[in-house]
């Protein structure tokens, strides 16, 4: 499968995110990674009950490969502090996740969902290109919805 620019985009954002919450979050490695988890946990991302060490936070950011659950509990902390996208990588990275933080397609729900920091005409064109993107990947690697 070609991979586009969107993708591109998304996928240098989240080998990231775990690291852009951390430095802002002012917390140990330990500390991190425990806080990662338990929200990770409470939103049903993973049923880890022990964190992964604070080492794999640095290790993440090395290998470019963050797991999914601990990108969702990023973009959660960094939504309840009222993080917002500026670059283009950021708002392509946070789309993508934002669907699978709310498990859903439908443009609507999605942005009525969506932060007050969030700008909502900016957004509403990432997050269509976010469900254009997953329904492509969708398509080609014949995954159900």
């Amino acid at each position: 499968m070609k991979i586009t620019p969107f993708t591109q985009m998304s996928g240098a954002f989240r080998a990231r995110i775990v690291k852009t919450w951390h430095i802002s979050s002012e917390h140990s490695p330990a500390e991190a990674a425990a806080r990662l988890n338990d929200i990770a946990v409470d939103n049903g991302f993973v049923r880890r009950l022990k964190p992964v060490p604070g080492t794999a936070l640095a290790e993440w950011g090395k290998s470019g490969v963050t797991p999914l659950w601990a990108a969702l509990a990023a973009l959660v902390l960094l939504l309840q502090n009222g993080w917002r996208p500026v670059a283009d990588e950021e708002w392509a990275g946070f789309a993508a996740l934002y669907i699978q933080l709310c498990k859903s397609k439908e443009l609507t729900a999605l942005l009525e969902g969506l932060p007050a920091s969030i700008d909502r005409p900016l957004a509403t064109g990432w997050i269509c290109a976010a469900i254009e993107e997953d329904e492509r990947y969708r398509l080609t690697k014949k995954v159900a919805p």
